[in-house]
């Protein structure tokens, strides 16, 4: 898959601007505050419809207009043309239109159209920001590459949701524990089935990091993921899950230690339990990378993940995903600028920057995009 236009309409800084793409490598070279990321937010929410940058949409409306529109053409492997569209306006009435080639979508439907990763600076953080973020990262992979993930993380947040309320009441003496038993089946069943899904990708994904963390490191260090499980460790088991497992088993742990976990979640409101709790940890030489890894090696490792990432996606969905890369480089030394851009020659990738010293020892094929006012233009 591969973008060929994109346009914008009253998003942003931008009133209007259109966008002709040739190449794979497109530099958008300008200084901070000129709408290059602007830009790459807009192409990656004809992915996943909502910004990777504010929680608010009606921050990507232009200043003294009430919509934006957000339009990308594309050709997939078979050279089919493929329309992307997002609409948004903020009033009379609030109004989301998703369309594929001019018919309106769902938003199930619409994640099914094309596949872009972004790598922001926060991600070269991932080791050290906690665990949500790590949850947060293998949810937003796992959504587009499994519709029934995505159901399943839904189904499950509104199970917590409604235990948690049980819980309350309990707390309060308006409810008796014999009301926890329904929520406790239905988070059980999806959580078992996302913990399941989150497994198998790590399991796909670990050959992949390993690999590609020795090539980028030139070292022949060994570098393995696990899956840290607030079942097991309430348990007082071994705390790391491994794939393949049985899916009853784990039913039962769950609801083990849902049961052992009890009066501490009556006592707080909370379920404390489940893969809203669990964690992603990263060894390097059998010592987690968290506490003992420099910085140069979690970045080499953060590196290394992204671009498996994109071989998983390629694997999974039969189609070349497109890359966006959101000034990453001036967190990165040379070597590793170097690496990443060798890294990512076989996807089309899109990267903001505000050096030119960042892509000048590239030789590859490229377009740089020179922003300045609202617009851009090829250099």
């Amino acid at each position: 898959m591969l973008l060929k236009k994109i346009q914008l309409i009253s998003f942003r800084n931008f009133e209007k601007i259109t966008l002709d793409v040739e190449e794979n490598i497109n530099i958008f070279l300008g200084k901070n505050g000129e709408g290059k990321t602007s830009l790459l937010e807009a192409i990656a929410m004809l992915s996943m419809p909502k910004s990777f940058r504010t929680s608010n949409i009606n921050d990507m409306i232009r200043f003294s207009s009430d919509y934006f529109r957000v339009i990308g053409i594309f050709n997939d492997d078979d050279g089919e043309e493929k329309k992307l569209e997002i609409a948004y306006q903020s009033g009379p009435r609030k109004q989301r239109s998703l369309k594929i080639n001019n018919v309106k979508k769902s938003t199930k439907e619409f994640l099914s159209g094309v596949y872009i990763a972004t790598f922001v600076p926060e991600d070269l953080y991932l080791l050290d920001l906690g665990p949500t973020k790590r949850r947060e990262y293998i949810n937003r992979v796992l959504s587009k590459l499994d519709f029934m993930y995505l159901d399943n993380l839904s189904r499950y947040e509104r199970a917590m949701k409604e235990r948690n309320a049980v819980l309350r009441r309990i707390n309060e003496g308006l409810a008796g524990r014999d009301e926890l038993e329904a929520w406790d089946r239905q988070l059980i069943d999806s959580g078992v089935k996302i913990i399941k899904k989150r497994l198998e990708l790590l399991f796909e994904m670990s050959g992949g990091i390993s690999k590609k963390y020795t090539e980028i490191a030139a070292k022949n260090d060994s570098v393995y993921t696990a899956y840290v499980s607030k079942i097991h460790e309430i348990l007082g088991e071994n705390h790391i899950l491994k794939y393949p497992f049985e899916t009853t088993d784990l039913e039962e742990l769950f609801r083990s230690a849902l049961e052992k976990r009890v009066d501490r979640d009556i006592a707080t409101k909370v379920t404390s339990v489940g893969p809203h709790r669990d964690d992603i940890y990263f060894y390097l030489k059998d010592k987690s990378m968290e506490q003992f890894a420099s910085r140069g090696e979690k970045r080499t490792l953060l590196l290394a993940l992204k671009v498996t990432e994109l071989e998983i996606v390629k694997t999974y969905t039969l189609r070349c995903p497109l890359l966006l890369l959101d000034d990453v480089f001036s967190e990165l030394d040379n070597d590793r600028q170097t690496q990443l851009l060798h890294l990512v020659e076989p996807y089309q990738t899109f990267i903001t920057t505000n050096s030119e010293e960042h892509f000048s020892n590239f030789k590859k094929a490229k377009d740089v995009w020179r922003f300045a006012k609202g617009t851009a233009n090829k250099a």
